[in-house]
Parts: C-alpha cells; sequence; structure tokens
C-alpha cells in the first residue's frame, strides 16, 4: 500500500473524513506528478503531465495540479495501486472541465473519467471496474455532454453503462465513487458534485484494487485533475429509492414525479433524477417500477421503509 503525503491540503481532506483511514491521496503539490505514484495506464497514449496553470483550492500554498491534454486517437491515462482489498473504498477527485468542444461534435468526442478497479497482477485484466466519467464511446452517436456510469457488474448482467443524465460544465467538478464492502453486499454509488447519481454493485467476491484518472480514449478538451483520496471510509448513506425530494418518506409529491419519468417498457426516461424511479435499472420506468413505489409508499411524514432500497 502506497500513500503520498504531501501539503496541506492533504491534511485539511483527512480531517474531513472523520477518522477516516487514508489509503492513498495526492494533492500534486509541490511539483505535480513525480516518481512512481502514478504509472501511465497501460492501454493510454501518454501519462499526464504536471500543471501549475490551474489548482482545485487556488491558494498560495496549492499551485499544481495533474493534466490530461488533448489526444487522438488515444488519451492521457495515469494509475495508483493502493493495495488490494475486499473492504469499503471510497475515491474521490477535482476534475477541471474547461469546455472549449461541447462534446455535442461527433468529430470531437471528449473523455474524462474516475475508475477504481479490480485486484490483478495487471490492472488491464479488469477483473472489476466501477467508471464515472464523460465517455463519447458510451453514446451510441459518440456524443459526451452529460456523465455515465459503467461497471463490470452491469456489463456482465448486459446492461451496458448508464447515462446519469448530469451534464458537464465549466469549471471543477467531484467524482466520487463510493463501494461498500464485499462483506455488506458491495453496492456502489456515484457521487457528481456530491449527489448521487447512479447505484450499482461491485462483482462479487473480488478485491478492489487500482484507481485511474483519465480513459484511452481521444479527447478534444484538456482536463485538469486534482487533490484525489481514497479511504475506507463511506458517506453518510441517507439515499431512499423513489424519495425525489429526500425528505425521508415516499409520499404524493414524490409520486408526482414518477408520473412525469413514466415511460413505456424499453423506451429509456429522459429527466436526470429519474433514474430513482428505475427499481429494476432497466433504464425505463414503467408498471415493474409503478408496483415498486406502490409498496414504498408510506405517507407524508412516515419514514420508508429500508428495504425499498434494496
Amino acid at each position: 500500500m502506497r500513500c503520498r503525503t504531501a501539503g496541506l491540503l492533504l491534511v485539511t481532506m483527512v480531517a474531513a473524513t472523520a477518522q477516516a483511514s487514508v489509503i492513498f491521496g495526492d494533492d500534486f503539490e509541490p511539483s505535480g506528478i513525480d516518481g512512481s505514484i502514478w504509472l501511465k495506464w497501460p492501454e493510454a497514449k501518454e501519462r499526464f503531465f504536471s500543471d501549475d496553470g490551474r489548482n482545485h483550492t487556488d491558494t498560495p500554498e496549492a499551485t499544481w495540479s495533474a493534466r490530461a491534454e488533448e489526444a487522438d486517437p488515444w488519451g492521457y491515462a495515469i494509475y495508483a495501486d493502493f493495495g488490494a482489498t475486499t473492504g469499503p473504498v471510497y475515491a474521490e477527485v477535482w476534475v477541471w472541465d474547461e469546455m472549449d468542444d461541447t462534446g455535442l461534435d461527433y468529430d470531437r468526442p471528449v473523455s474524462n473519467m474516475l475508475a477504481v478497479i479490480g485486484a490483478a497482477a495487471e490492472p488491464v485484466e479488469y477483473t472489476d471496474y466501477l467508471q464515472l466519467g464523460v465517455v463519447a464511446w458510451y453514446d451510441p452517436a459518440g456524443l459526451s455532454d452529460t456523465y455515465c456510469t459503467r461497471t463490470r457488474y452491469r456489463d456482465e448482467a448486459s446492461a451496458g453503462f448508464v447515462d446519469t443524465l448530469f451534464p458537464r460544465r465549466q469549471g471543477w467538478m467531484k467524482l466520487a465513487i463510493a463501494a461498500e464492502s464485499l462483506a455488506d453486499g458491495g453496492r456502489v454509488r456515484f457521487f457528481v458534485d456530491d449527489q448521487v447519481v447512479d447505484i450499482a454493485y461491485r462483482k462479487p467476491g473480488v478485491a478492489l484494487q487500482y484507481i485511474r484518472l483519465g480513459v484511452n480514449f481521444k479527447s478534444y478538451d484538456p482536463f485538469w485533475y486534482d487533490d484525489v483520496l481514497v479511504t475506507d471510509v463511506l458517506p453518510v448513506d441517507d439515499f431512499v429509492r423513489f424519495d425525489v425530494d429526500d425528505d425521508g418518506d415516499v409520499d404524493q409529491a414524490d409520486f408526482g414525479r414518477f408520473q412525469d419519468c413514466m415511460t413505456t417498457p424499453g423506451d429509456r426516461y429522459v429527466r436526470a433524477d429519474c433514474w430513482r424511479m428505475d427499481a429494476d435499472d432497466d433504464q425505463d420506468v414503467d408498471r415493474d417500477d409503478h408496483d415498486r413505489f406502490e409498496q414504498c409508499g408510506s405517507g407524508p411524514g412516515i419514514s420508508a421503509a429500508p428495504q425499498c432500497d434494496d
């Protein structure tokens, strides 16, 4: 297990995780990427390079970040080994999106990613993968203007990637992946700017070992990555299926949103928060999901049953 402990910023992040055990961390201070902390992803074109032109905290003590430059046909990607574990893993990174390109031009795709990869002698064995990013090949039209997720668990169930419909925007965005321990069921939550945007699962029986930044695919926008943190403490789980207004119950207000999300079987919903109504994870909101909503309905001010999250 390796941990880079550089700079005041990492100390601040550790304190914010409330007794979290830091498995790995890098704020790229005092001089950016160095040594063997980060390795080039085997399938990528280049390893990130250091850049002091943009920093997440923008303080005098913090000036450096890691930059993934524009690249074609293969992009920039780096990875680090935080030590194989079947326990809980929380990984986060701040990403600066320049947005010189919208991602809506098929000939100029845009790609970035945070990923946690399964244990293996070489990370490209892909024993497991939990991916969150803007990735052109995830869209049949080759577009990349929203954040998507992909897991091996879903791929093996022929469910593929999920478009969270969370849009890109210029500036710093926080990406995070929270994976429960295998012993606790291996559920995975994906966050953008601290909002849960999707839920999936780890591959049963497989430890997690690597964190990856960037993606082995072309991108016509540069991205800056900063303030990487991997811990074994997960964010508080206050998610309740169907509770779109986050008031702890499942009532008529949530059903109104459910009606807005309704589709015919097989038709993808289009609202960004409708994934919360997709109880069977088939990317539509239909009668099957309605039946589950009815089972979970609690009424105003009455806490929803915990099993509604199962």
